[in-house]
């Protein structure tokens, strides 16, 4: 690995810090939220990290043997509901063919879908891991738009039956129903099927459909994924409070009279440690599982709130992103905080939403947004003096004469970025994030990851882009943290 250290000379804690604080202080698991990139078309797409992570901080006695628990099957696997469904306008005008329609002829957006996995030491939930996959919405918008008409899979995928089923064939009407006669003519392979299928259509398809409107709806949807996993966390710790007000009955029950409070408090301890490890699995289910109803942290009490927001600033908390999948959890980070800037009213949502965000850690494995955030800039008109006007026919152009919004409390949010210099869908985080005000720490990594390589020409693309999991050097900074040197080597 060439050159592996923060560029901007940031410390920050890795997961085992955090693991090892949360052992001394309590029994509360340490959370991680994975967001995937593009094309990525699997449920379980963070496994092979997961793995990875859980190898390093010992979890795992071999490769072999390393896998999370699942002990409640399919109620850890929680499709979000989002309390609406978004229709696709172009110009004003509602298109129809965007998502499938339910037997009513409703449309029936597809929901994202988040899975849980634990990881255990000692019989206890070390690690509480949140994989978000929100690659349903992104193909039935982009398929059903451009890529059952543009792309030659769909019809490879349909008419091979020995093929397995992609979700192209259930997108993609049957061959004549488009409502417009499409190419047949054969193409090259390279230049049909890997560059345009493959890289235009499947790949930077992606991107432009998360920067268009459907990226609005997935945003929405990692913050549906936070507000799942605060009421995690809120159930969680009230759990704890009850284990620990009947470990200290316990004890007192054990304990004479003239006991002092150094005993009375180490017997409680040893009791909430015995009640904790016969807590049942299914303590830890995911606890709006069952309800058919948007997730929302907006009907809770004050002293309810306040439980949770204390909850969530003990919690330490993660997230992974793959590719794509860091502009998307940026753009929801952003929304939720210009939305706290604008209306700084202190509702439960916002406040908890904050709070988990405050202190987390963001581990961002490859990313475009110096790229596309070039899509969020905004022009705005200022009259250079009292004789002139912003022009009427353009409302892109609008005056504006108001300062940058104020934050309530600066964020403190870490955000630290692997850049493989030779991944070339791969950016580092650009100086004007860090000028925006709304993150804590900005950090850049540069590393190598695995690929075939012809040194000085050439190094497989699609490796360099993907393979951090098996990179050791991510995985040892993600697990241990980092310090920088003194001054970088030469």
């Amino acid at each position: 690995m060439a050159n592996s250290w923060a560029t901007t000379g940031q410390k920050f804690d890795g997961i085992r810090a955090a693991l090892e604080n949360q052992t001394r202080a309590s029994n509360r698991p340490v959370r991680i939220l994975f967001v995937h990139g593009m094309i990525t078309d699997r449920e379980d797409y963070s496994l092979p990290t997961q793995r990875a992570l859980a190898l390093q901080l010992g979890l795992c006695k071999s490769k072999k043997a390393c896998e999370p628990e699942t002990s409640v099957g399919l109620e850890d696997r929680y499709p979000l509901p989002r309390g609406y469904n978004p229709v696709m306008q172009f110009y004003g005008q509602s298109l129809e063919t965007a998502f499938p329609k339910d037997a009513s002829g409703k449309v029936s957006a597809p929901s994202s879908v988040l899975t849980r996995y634990v990881w255990k030491r000692d019989n206890q939930p070390a690690l509480i891991v949140y994989s978000l996959f929100w690659a349903p919405t992104r193909d039935w918008v982009k398929n059903s738009l451009l890529g059952c008409f543009e792309s030659y899979e769909a019809v490879q995928a349909r008419n091979n039956v020995s093929q397995t089923p992609k979700p192209l064939d259930t997108i993609c009407p049957p061959e004549g129903s488009f409502g417009a006669t499409r190419n047949t003519d054969k193409r090259l392979w390279f230049n049909g099927q890997v560059l345009k299928d493959n890289l235009m259509v499947n790949g930077f398809g992606d991107a432009v459909t998360v920067v268009g409107a459907a990226g609005a709806v997935l945003e929405d949807d990692v913050q549906l994924a936070y507000c799942v996993m605060a009421n995690d966390i809120l159930s969680d710790a009230t759990k704890e409070s009850a284990l620990l007000k009947a470990a200290g009955e316990e004890a007192n029950k054990s304990l004479s009279s003239s006991a002092s409070a150094k005993d009375r408090a180490d017997a409680t301890r040893e009791k909430l440690k015995q009640n904790t490890i016969n807590l049942e699995a299914k303590s830890f289910d995911l606890q709006v599982k069952t309800e058919d109803k948007r997730c929302s942290l907006e009907s809770l009490t004050n002293a309810r709130t306040e439980k949770l927001v204390t909850a969530l600033a003990e919690t330490p908390f993660f997230t992974v992103t793959e590719s794509l999948g860091s502009y998307l959890t940026l753009k929801a980070h952003l929304s939720r905080q210009t939305h706290l800037s604008t209306k700084p009213s202190a509702s439960s949502e916002r406040i908890a939403f904050f709070a988990l965000l405050d202190n987390a850690t963001i581990y961002m494995h490859a990313n475009q947004i110096s790229l596309l955030a070039l899509t969020d800039l905004r022009a705005r008109c200022v009259p250079s003096d009292l004789e002139t006007s912003c022009p009427v026919n353009d409302s892109r152009l609008r005056q504006t004469n108001s300062p940058n919004p104020i934050l309530p409390t600066p964020p403190r949010t870490t955000v630290v970025a692997f850049n493989d210099r030779a991944d070339a869908l791969g950016y580092e985080l650009p100086p004007f994030l860090g000028q925006s005000g709304y993150f804590g720490s900005l950090v850049n990594i540069s590393v190598s990851n695995p690929a075939f390589t012809v040194p000085g020409l050439l190094k497989w693309p699609m490796d360099a882009h993907t393979n951090q999991q098996k990179n050791h050097a991510i995985i040892q900074f993600m697990v241990e943290g980092f310090s920088p040197p003194v001054s970088a080597p030469k």
